[in-house]
């Protein structure tokens, strides 16, 4: 038994000692191989391939690859078809580490059998190319001298990679994250597909996960960072926590920064879950199409000082118009959206302090967003939404939005709120205060398009009064002006139905600002209606009428000798 034990122990000790000398001495030779079989090889036309060092292991029959280098090829033939590519990367790897390989296999079937690659800490800086110049190109892929049929793998892991992508060479990256995880469970890859990214490559299951992906915006305006990042391959949805858009600016200095008025974004988004995206959609006609966009928890603040001048250049586009106006089509069956609270704050014009909106609880439905032929030529696109004013008021509104058109219809209702709610937009901005009033309901239904909308608003409220406002040159204090809140009590009706119980019904119409955006289009528009419930104008096709008539006799007048 003892000599048993010591033969045993002999051949162990030998084996031990042989494999690390294999080890130690086996660098230089597969180095030397690869070398050779890299030499004259060059990814996508342009990309040289170098292993520093390597080794073999007979324990796991593997093999250790260490400090790998793809680079960009600096030889003149490479550097003229670098305009060829949209941009130019560079990728260094601590270490790769290929396991069990069936020799056999290869041998007999020409079929590389590997059950593990591990891919530890590889880092990819990615450069846009100034010099692209738009066109691939053809037949430069890379031609193996001895193809193989199929690689198959148990699986494909690559641990602590970071990558960084930069818009300017030796500025800050554009994006960029430390720390993916990613596994390919049970890869099969067929070299011979290599044109198709979705032939060449099948997968029983993919894990990734990142941690804090950084975006830099273009203009330095904002800090964009998601935290979390996962994918659940099974169901093919991407999973998104604690995303943030923070502004680098405080109000005051990104209202200076902007020679117009610009809206000043500040937003947090708990969880955004995009379900059951159609990869082989994407990858055969470039079609970005999603069953379903889920976001929970969305913060919104919005932020606009009207003392800077408006850009009466700019021409905004309406939802649909704006849809069918980008590159990228898409298809995306439905948005939800839950527990989502905005906050709208302007600066009036001379004002010392901002007025605010608040809407909380804000539950938001869209269905059939999208641009590609088969949608615009569909169902209308319709977005349905309800929450609180101020935390009191109820109000629905439901939009339709016709892919093909540049109408839309929008209705709504809006459930009582006292009207003193109003005060912290109206005493700063409009030098108004509501002293009291309520209102019963509100409800709405108009039709829009480029130019105009028109529809009804009914506005049914009771004890409305209210006080005008100035502001004291001495203390700088806003004070009640009692002739002025006389007048306007006298004026403005207070209640709807009167007290006659007659009701009135409001007419909305409003001329589109096109240098305005469309919810400065909605606003305007319900204002108008809010506007003919105080003053009781009547419908605008008659003021239409009436003031062309008037244009026309006073035209009349004016040129004498017109014929009748």
């Amino acid at each position: 038994m003892k000599k048993l034990l010591k033969i045993f122990s002999a051949i162990l000790i030998l084996f031990i000692i042989g494999n690390g000398l294999l080890y130690l001495y086996s660098g230089p030779y597969i180095k030397k191989y690869i070398a050779n079989k890299l030499d004259n090889t060059k990814i996508a036309g342009i990309y040289k391939v170098k292993v520093n060092d390597g080794h073999f292991n007979v324990i796991n029959m593997g093999i250790m690859l260490k400090d790998i280098e793809i680079y960009p090829d600096s030889t003149a033939e490479s550097l003229e078809k670098y305009v060829f590519h949209r941009t130019l990367a560079h990728i260094s790897i601590e270490k790769i580490s290929i396991s069990n390989v069936d020799v056999m296999k290869f041998i007999r079937e020409k079929k590389v059998a590997i059950d593990n690659i591990e891919i530890i800490k590889p880092q990819i800086e990615i450069f846009r190319n100034e010099n692209y110049m738009g066109s691939a190109l053809k037949n430069d892929s890379v031609k193996l001298k001895n193809p193989v049929d199929l690689l198959a793998l148990k699986s494909i892991k690559i641990q602590d990679m970071s990558l960084n992508y930069y818009q300017v060479q030796g500025d800050l990256p554009m994006v960029s994250f430390d720390d993916l995880e990613l596994e390919l469970v049970e890869p099969v890859i067929n070299p011979n597909k290599h044109n198709s990214f979705a032939d060449a490559i099948q997968v029983k299951d993919v894990k990734l996960d990142i941690n804090k992906i950084q975006f830099r915006d273009p203009k330095g305006e904002y800090d964009i960072a998601v935290q979390v990042f996962d994918l659940d391959y099974p169901t093919l949805s991407l999973k998104f926590s604690d995303i943030s858009i923070k502004p680098l600016l405080g109000k005051t200095e990104f209202a200076r920064e902007h020679p117009y008025q610009s809206d000043r974004f500040d937003i947090k988004i708990d969880n955004l879950e995009v379900k059951q995206i159609d990869f082989q959609c994407f990858l055969s006609d470039h079609i970005l199409a999603l069953a379903e966009v889920k976001i929970s928890g969305l913060e919104l603040e919005v932020y606009r000082d009207k003392n800077r001048p408006m850009d009466l250049n700019k021409r905004t586009k309406l939802p649909q118009e704006a849809l069918r106006g980008l590159k990228q089509k898409f298809e995306i069956e439905r948005i939800v959206a839950d527990n989502v609270n905005v906050t709208y704050e302007e600066l009036g014009v001379n004002a010392d302090k901002s007025g605010k909106v608040h809407l909380n609880d804000i539950k938001l439905e869209m269905t059939h967003v999208g641009n590609t032929e088969n949608y615009i030529n569909g169902d209308d696109m319709v977005a349905q939404a309800e929450g609180n004013i101020y935390g009191k008021g109820h109000i629905r509104a439901q939009f339709t939005f016709p892919l093909d058109s540049d109408q839309f219809h929008f209705s709504g209702h809006m459930a009582s709120l006292p009207l003193k709610s109003l005060n912290e937009i109206t005493v700063d901005n409009a030098s108004i205060t509501i002293r009291e009033g309520m209102v019963d309901q509100l409800v709405f239904d108009a039709i829009a398009d480029k130019e105009k909308s028109q529809g009804t608003l009914t506005l049914q409220y009771h004890d409305l009064e209210i006080a005008m406002l100035k502001e004291d040159e001495k203390t700088g204090l806003k004070k009640e002006q009692k002739i002025l809140d006389f007048v306007a009590n006298t004026v403005i009706p207070e209640q709807n139905p009167n007290k006659r119980g007659k009701l009135y019904d409001a007419h909305i119409y409003f001329e589109r600002e096109h240098h305005k955006g469309v919810f400065s289009y909605l606003w305007k528009s319900l204002f108008s209606g809010l506007k003919d419930t105080i003053l009781k104008k009547g419908k605008p096709n008659e003021k239409s009428k009436k003031k062309k008539k008037s244009e026309e006799d006073k035209n009349d007048k004016h040129h004498w000798f017109k014929k009748r």
